[in-house]
Parts: C-alpha cells; structure tokens; sequence
C-alpha cells in the first residue's frame, strides 16, 4: 500500500498485513512530519462495501495536544529560518529601525577564511596581479614596444624614466637604513 506524507506528499510503499485494522504514528523520513493512519485490510473492504477504497487514508481528527506541538514545531522552523537569512542577507537598515546599541560597539570578526571565500575579494586581488604583470611586462619590453609602436614611444620613455627614479630611490633609501643600522650597532 502506497502512503503519502501529508505535509511534503512524498509516498512509501508499506506492507500493511502487518499493521492492520490498527492506528499507527508514522513519520515521514524527508520531513520529519508525524500523522496517525489505520490500515485498513482489502478483502474486508470487498466485502463491506461501506467501508473506504483499500488504498485510502483514513484521517484521524487531531487533540489539542498535537495542534500545539506541531504548532511549536512550525514556529521553531520559523525562528531557525528567519535567523539563518539574517546571516546569509545584507540587511539595509531603514531611517526609522531602532538601532541595536550592542550591535553599535562589536567589532565585526575579520576572519582570514571569510577573507578567501570573498569573491570581491579574489576579483580585486585577479585585476591587481594582472594590472602589476602588465605594467612589469611594459617595462621589461619598453624599449622593443616603442619600436613596434613609434606614436607611444614618448610615453613609453617617460614610464620607463618614472619607474627607474623610484627604483633609484629605492636604492637610495635602502642603502640610509642599511648605514642607519650599522652605526646603531656599530658593524
């Protein structure tokens, strides 16, 4: 016999010899829903014909006592989704939302995962690697695109000049506080 789940009507196949002419609690494997059936057996159907088709489910008026419970478990769904969509949502506070002052003086949690699960973030890192790659590339090769491309090659020269002044500079740099050091400790 084919029963179906009232809540997500997913159906099973029961052998119902074992069960029946008695009220049974079943509860549905993918919902976790619990309802009452009486199986009711064929060849007593045949014959009284006053009795319901073999394959129909006999509904069985529920107590206050299992309204309330599936009433709590409804609204203890509801609670367990409404807070994983706050999680999952950006939510726009509104000019006239009272504002949570707890909410105020946390620090949001920057966590080094979260970072790497971003996709702006991966966007922004991408873009920036090839925008470096590019501009060393320009670089290495700007004397050879400046023959290739006669019209840039005034602005080729000065990118080229730009970046040995700050590599200049660098050096220069680098070389104070290399002798900043060794005067400090006297090496």
């Amino acid at each position: 016999m084919k029963v179906v789940c009232p809540n997500c009507e997913k159906s099973y196949s029961i052998n119902t010899n074992l069960f029946l002419d008695k009220e049974h609690n079943i509860k549905c494997i993918s919902c976790k829903h619990q309802w009452t059936e009486i199986f009711i057996d064929k060849l007593s159907v045949e014959n009284n014909p006053s009795l319901e088709e073999p394959s129909a489910i006999q509904k069985v008026p529920l107590t206050n006592a299992q309204v309330l419970k599936i009433l709590r478990e409804e609204a203890e769904f509801d609670k367990k989704i409404m807070k994983s969509s706050r999680h999952n949502k950006k939510q726009t506070q509104k000019k006239n939302d009272v504002i949570d002052l707890k909410q105020l003086n946390k620090p949001e949690e920057i966590n080094f995962l979260n970072i790497l699960s971003n996709k702006e973030f991966w966007l922004g890192f991408c873009l920036s690697a090839v925008l470096v790659l590019l501009l060393f590339g320009i670089y290495t090769y700007g004397e050879l695109l400046g023959d290739i491309f006669p019209q840039l090659s005034d602005h080729l020269l000065k990118y080229l000049n730009f970046v040995d002044s700050i590599r200049i500079k660098i050096d220069l740099t680098k070389n104070d506080l290399i002798d900043a050091i060794g005067r400090s400790f006297k090496f």
